[in-house]
């Protein structure tokens, strides 16, 4: 199938830029030709201003197409009335043609090899945590050698976190905004505050062992880690999930994974049945009349 530049198009309906009866795109077709009208374009395009006339009239000429396909596959017994038939036959088609074919069972082992593959980490990982903390540092986001500093950090945070512990707090933005008020005396008392979402980690991750292992204590979401101590300062952290480890093998998922890449599996052997219409019938847009419009608007070719 020709494909062509996209243009960007800022006005709609182009109205009598075009004539009506200009045909703009053809096909060979199986039964007769297939020919796609300024005017249909124009009725198809109103209710559809937000997509461009190119994106329209692929559409128009993948239909019939289609159409001609199912025609073949005997879903219309006479072409006089293949007009009137189109959108049944199309729906047809898909129904008991493609949708079938095109089935759970008939997604290829390497396909849900490869999307196993991509996702594992939905399928085995170990213990994780998903957490938001605060913390009390000091220049460079070091906590002060000096042990007076340190005393007087330790406390302010054993103060901060005993005041959180009076209250629920139901997400992370609760807590980031709670966490938030005790800046200025973090501050006033020569210190620094910093509040960061850490998202999805394990114990043994990217972070300091010392921080997640208060963490993975913590066996329910929604819960506070005492004040921890580490090389940065006084942490305290609030568990927003708490994700159990598993280790699930493509036998135990293999329905569930066909299940979510089934709609994309189609999508894909859908554009393949289109192209391979669009090869067989010798389908052709002619964008000139397109074109000659956006160069009257002076607008540039955006190239796919």
């Amino acid at each position: 199938m020709l494909l062509w530049p996209f243009f960007v198009i800022l006005a709609w309906p182009f109205q009598n830029e075009i004539p009506d009866d200009q045909v703009i795109a053809r096909a060979k077709g199986l039964h007769a030709p297939i020919e796609i009208t300024a005017g249909r374009l124009k009725a198809y395009a109103k209710g559809r201003e937000d997509q461009t006339p190119q994106k329209l009239l692929q559409d128009l000429i993948d239909f019939e197409l289609l159409a001609d396909e199912a025609q073949s596959q005997g879903l219309a017994q006479h072409p006089e009335v293949q007009n009137a038939l189109s959108q049944p036959m199309v729906a047809d088609y898909l129904t008991e043609n493609f949708e079938k074919t095109y089935s759970l069972q008939s997604i290829p082992r390497n396909y849900v090899e490869q999307a196993y593959r991509q996702n594992q980490h939905l399928y085995v990982h170990p213990d994780l945590r998903n957490a938001i903390h605060l913390l009390i540092t000091g220049d460079h986001s070091r906590m002060p050698a000096d042990s007076d500093q340190v005393e007087k950090a330790r406390a302010l945070a054993q103060k901060i976190s005993n005041m959180l512990s009076q209250q629920p707090i139901e997400n992370k933005d609760e807590f980031s905004n709670l966490a938030e008020q005790f800046r200025p005396e973090v501050e006033a008392a020569g210190f620094q505050l910093k509040i960061e979402d850490l998202g999805l980690f394990a114990q043994q991750d990217r972070y300091d062992p010392d921080f997640t292992a208060p963490c993975f204590e913590v066996q329910a979401e929604g819960q506070l880690t005492p004040p921890i101590r580490t090389i940065f300062g006084f942490h305290i952290a609030y568990i927003a999930a708490v994700i159990p480890a598993i280790s699930k093998p493509l036998s135990e998922v293999e329905d569930e994974i066909r299940q979510r890449i089934l709609n994309d599996f189609r999508a894909l052997e859908f554009k393949k049945l289109v192209e391979h219409a669009g090869q067989t019938y010798e389908s052709f847009i002619n964008p000139q009349p397109l074109e000659a419009i956006e160069q009257r608007r002076g607008l540039n070719n955006i190239e796919p």
